[in-house]
Order: structure tokens, then C-alpha cells, then sequence
């Protein structure tokens, strides 16, 4: 059997049973539903099986479209660092999908069924976001020279200071944190303006947004409300987790 066979036989069936529908994707494979939250809301649930690219790496991701809530690696170490299957057969691929497979049934669903619940907390406002877009020169400036960071850095540098700014934050409310937030945010989405020949937009309904191209795909960042999400996942997320909070950035270089 070759790998998409293998999952379909021995993680496929066991999710076909509990109303997923899969689909696949180079080196990813997805398995998707919709189920009804406590509050009525339809809530996407997406399970990822997913090959790095350039090696014979495997990981297991779970994922909701539900507010606040964050792509979840399964399962963790003790340290609460991302696991990586190594295989290098394909019995080995195969006994890694049957452990995944088992690992759903324990405790992946319950954990799943927890992450269709929103989050609901302080966020960002209509008024903050018309801040943002009203005063964005005056915030990239003021960042900028804090920061000593030009437009033009490379993704990782502009990761790190926005790390190291978020990090101290971390036990703050977010009314106490939200006018650093709204600084990064402008920053960050003329960095992707500026690389990648964006452009701003707002959106009644989420607020500032950049929408860019990237191998000809068109793409949305709702910037103030990335940040607001990276600061949350600090705030709930161990230090683990500070390498993985930007992915948009790292994607993007």
C-alpha cells in the first residue's frame, strides 16, 4: 500500500465512522467535519496528517474555525514540545497511523469537542482597528524607531522583536497590552505591504486587513487580530509555543 492507502485504511475508516470527509493536499492529508457547538454554532473541525517535505518526517495537527482557538499539535511531550514521527519504511508509516489512530480514539475527539468552544475574552474593537488604519504612519514610525527595525528586515528578525515585545505581556489584561498590540500590528502588515506588494483594506465586520499574493494565491491577514492571537497563545501556551506563534511571517520568507 502506498501512504495515502495506509491512512485511508487505518485512520480513514475510523474517522468515515464519526462523519468525516477527507481530502488531500501534497505531503497533507486532511480529514474534515462540522458539528454543533454548545452555543449552536456550526464549528469546522479539521484533523491534518502531514509529511515534511524535505525529509521523512511525520506530525498530527487538530484545528476548529472557533474564536480564539489555535492549530494544536498531537500529541506533546512533558515539556509540552511538538512530537515528530521519523519513519523510514513504510511499515514504520504504517505503525505511526496506527498509533495516531489510537491516540484519536483516547483522547483526540474529547479534545477536539474542546476546541469547537470560542473563546471568549476581551479582544480587539471596531474603534481599535479604526485607530490602526487612521494612524498606521504615525504607529510604523514610532515601532520602527523603538525597535530599530526597517521595513525591509527579514521575517525571522521581525518574529523575534515582536516576540520579545509580546513575551512581557504575558500576565497583563488585554486593555493593558492593546496599544502595543495595535503598534506591532501596524508594522507588521506594512512589512507585508512593502515585501510582497500588499495592500491595506478594512473589513467592517474584523477590521484592518492586508490582502497580498503569494504564488498567486490570494491571501488575508487581519492584522490586529493575528497579534491579538499570537498574545493570547502566549498568555495559554508554554514557552514551547514562542517559535510557532507568527506562522504567517515564516511562510512567507
Amino acid at each position: 500500500m502506498n501512504k495515502s492507502q495506509i491512512i485511508k485504511k487505518h485512520l480513514g475508516d475510523l474517522l468515515f465512522e464519526e462523519g468525516f470527509l477527507y481530502k488531500s493536499k501534497s505531503n497533507i492529508w486532511i480529514f474534515e467535519r462540522s458539528s454543533e457547538n454548545k452555543k449552536k454554532e456550526m464549528i469546522k473541525q479539521l484533523i491534518y496528517v502531514q509529511k515534511n517535505n524535505f525529509g521523512n518526517d511525520l506530525y498530527f495537527r487538530l484545528h476548529t474555525n472557533a474564536y480564539g482557538q489555535v492549530l494544536t499539535d498531537i500529541p506533546y511531550s512533558t515539556y509540552g514540545k511538538q512530537v515528530i514521527y521519523k519513519y523510514n519504511t513504510n511499515n514504520d508509516f504504517e505503525n505511526i497511523i496506527l498509533e495516531f489512530a489510537a491516540l484519536m480514539k483516547t483522547n483526540g475527539f474529547l479534545l477536539l469537542e474542546q476546541m469547537c468552544e470560542s473563546i471568549v475574552v476581551d479582544r480587539p474593537t471596531i474603534n481599535q482597528n479604526n485607530y490602526l488604519m487612521q494612524n498606521k504612519e504615525h504607529l510604523i514610525k514610532s515601532f520602527k524607531d523603538k525597535n530599530e527595525l526597517e521595513i525591509s528586515c527579514d521575517a525571522l528578525k521581525l518574529q523575534k522583536v515582536i516576540i520579545h515585545i509580546i513575551k512581557p505581556m504575558k500576565n497583563k489584561a488585554y486593555t493593558e497590552v492593546a496599544s502595543g498590540l495595535i503598534e506591532a500590528a501596524a508594522f507588521y502588515g506594512e512589512w507585508i505591504v512593502c515585501n510582497y506588494s500588499g495592500d491595506w483594506n478594512y473589513d467592517k465586520n474584523h477590521g484592518a486587513s492586508i490582502k497580498y499574493y503569494v504564488n498567486k494565491i490570494l491571501l488575508t491577514i487581519y492584522v490586529l487580530e493575528r497579534l491579538f492571537l499570537c498574545w493570547r497563545r502566549i498568555h495559554d501556551f508554554n514557552e514551547h509555543e514562542y517559535k510557532k506563534i507568527l506562522p504567517d511571517i515564516l511562510q512567507l520568507k
